[in-house]
């Protein structure tokens, strides 16, 4: 939250630049979300927490003595809508877009900006795009806010073109490496640390539905991708129950990627299962139950 208090200070001072908005009485700021549809929830609560940064910066005087008013758009979660809501932005003579949703969408808003100030110089308005993220980025701060709904709805996004591993992989485990980090440096209090491990956790429970196989290309684009299969009989029955052991090296986001991997596993056929810090230390390995196993795996971020 203080990220975007931080955001909203520094764009009320970059608008100086932008007369239209400075003469207003008050700095309105347009700001687009999913307000409709199967994830309006989110949005609702992506606007909710925008307007409680809002409100804060204008307790303390606002921006350089002008109050900030949120208006809000419904982008339907497209970037078509978002176009659409970009031009009623306009004509309601609002100057500043913000975006805190997909990337999806501040890639359509960006150079729409950008055209529409070169169209029209005496009506320049500014983009925001705070959903702009390294992927991994996203997610660790939706983790770190408490909002995993709204990792998972971009975990679903992701999906639409890579397979889970692909996510796992590129977004989540670089995400809690993040996280893992902020801790090493005693960044982190230990009741944060387990809100992130249940919002992993109910992540990777959303998720549990998907298999890990690269999605079929869109019928618009001519081709269809072949998805592998993965040839589950070929597994030896030795592997397909607790074959593996996923042993959490450290703490509790080692035991969240150690989760993943069993994951994946299990939908490849081959058993697998999770073993918490404690039940691999030294005073606790003898008693560890190692029946059928063929692998340990050590998860260590």
């Amino acid at each position: 939250m203080k990220f975007i208090r931080h955001l909203l200070l520094a764009t009320g001072v970059g608008l100086l630049a932008v007369p239209m908005a400075w003469a207003q009485g008050t700095i309105r700021i347009g700001y687009t979300e999913v307000l409709s549809g199967t994830f309006a929830q989110i949005g609702d609560q992506g606007i909710k927490s925008m307007q409680f940064a809002i409100d804060q910066v204008n307790a303390r005087g606002g921006v350089l003595g002008k109050k900030l008013e949120l208006v809000a758009y419904d982008n339907k979660g497209q970037p078509s809508e978002a176009l659409i809501m970009l031009q009623k932005m306009v004509d309601d003579n609002l100057s500043i877009v913000m975006n805190c949703g997909p990337s999806n969408i501040g890639a359509a808003l960006i150079p729409a900006v950008e055209k529409h100030n070169a169209r029209e110089p005496g009506r320049r308005g500014v983009c925001v795009n705070c959903g702009a993220l390294a992927p991994e980025q996203g997610f660790y701060q939706r983790i770190l806010a408490g909002d995993p709904d709204e990792a998972a709805y971009q975990a679903e996004e992701f999906l639409k073109s890579k397979p889970l591993s692909a996510y796992y992989d590129e977004v989540a485990i670089r995400g809690l490496a993040l996280a893992q980090l902020d801790m090493n440096r005693d960044g982190l209090e230990h009741e944060r640390r387990v809100q992130i491990k249940e919002a992993v956790d109910g992540i990777i429970d959303d998720l549990s539905d998907h298999d890990d196989v690269a999605p079929l290309a869109a019928e618009s684009e001519g081709t269809v991708l072949e998805s592998p299969t993965g040839a589950t009989d070929d597994i030896p029955l030795a592997w397909r129950e607790n074959a593996v052991l996923c042993v959490a090296g450290r703490g509790s986001l080692d035991e969240a990627s150690a989760a993943m991997l069993a994951q994946l596993l299990g939908k490849h056929g081959i058993g697998a299962r999770i073993v918490p810090r404690q039940a691999a230390s030294a005073s606790a390995i003898f008693r560890l139950d190692v029946t059928g196993v063929e692998m340990a795996v050590l998860c260590y971020l």
